[in-house]
């Protein structure tokens, strides 16, 4: 891809973890590890007039993260991450929040015209003026016909509808789940087949799909894509948290498609760098 921009959009947040509060949102947590595999990259979100928000705009930037943020009235968002024995997360999302309301500037409307890669999930669609934030930088992303829409699906519930996942898969060519958001779109659209890989490849299928990464956690992961399938094993490894790994592998996996890589390298990195998080506490670790 001649250009190798990156535009990442949705919540920026702070996980209130056991060991207390880092910041998160997979859209900042992806925008983190692009900026930092080498890609030009900037995070579109919101944040509070409020002590949080200030606290999130430094550590974005301590990060080296380069972000677009509009400041609201609304508070600064916050997960409240409990972590179970194997350190995998369940979550408490905030409603209500700033990301709730992001709306853009004339500078990132233009720059999504010539940007390589643009990522979103579902959870900033919670929101109806979020949600016609990412369509219309999809609409401008698309008149590339190079680009790559990568929707890592993130499904948190109750902050989803089968409407907005319809939506999601039909506005993206690239979509990233795990086991169990696969089982539940599977569900959600009467996919009758039983195997994972079958169901991957009719989704892939039903909405004209570039590429289905699919990760299964301790099972390895699988990209489907028109020549193939690629399937990696995961790392053995010691695991600190799994907080931010997915939003990892995304990262790597774009970040190699936008630097010319095959999916077969793409897939390898992303299962490294996933690996490597793993490794470390939350969400956006020194690497």
């Amino acid at each position: 891809m001649e250009n190798k921009y990156i535009i990442s959009i949705g919540e920026v947040l702070w996980d209130m973890l056991p060991g207390g509060k880092q910041l998160g949102g997979a859209p900042a947590n992806f925008a983190y590890h692009t900026t930092h595999l080498g890609l030009p990259t900037l995070l579109v979100s919101a944040v509070g007039n409020d002590t949080e928000g200030a606290e999130a705009e430094q550590a974005l930037q301590q990060k080296g993260i380069n972000a677009s943020l509009q400041h609201r009235n609304e508070p600064t968002g916050r997960v409240m991450v409990e972590l179970d024995a194997e350190g995998i997360p369940t979550y408490n999302i905030c409603e209500h929040v700033a990301w709730d309301h992001i709306e853009l500037s004339l500078d990132v409307k233009e720059l999504a015209s010539n940007c390589a890669v643009l990522c979103f999930g579902t959870l900033a669609q919670r929101s109806e003026t979020t949600r016609a934030a990412i369509d219309t930088l999809a609409q401008r992303v698309r008149q590339n016909p190079e680009s790559l829409i990568v929707c890592d699906i993130n499904l948190r519930a109750p902050h989803f509808t089968k409407e907005i996942v319809e939506h999601s898969l039909h506005t993206c060519h690239s979509l990233k789940l795990n086991i169990e958001e696969l089982q539940t779109i599977s569900h959600m659209f009467g996919i009758k087949k039983t195997l994972a890989q079958e169901q991957a490849e009719d989704l892939r299928g039903r909405f004209h799909l570039r590429h289905v990464i699919l990760t299964c956690g301790t099972e390895g992961s699988y990209i489907f894509h028109e020549d193939g399938i690629s399937f990696r094993p995961t790392p053995r490894i010691l695991v600190t948290d799994t907080v931010g790994a997915g939003d990892a592998f995304t990262a790597a996996f774009c970040a190699s498609m936008v630097q010319g890589e095959s999916i077969t390298t793409a897939h390898q990195r992303a299962v490294e760098l996933s690996a490597l998080v793993c490794t470390r506490s939350g969400a956006m670790p020194s690497i």
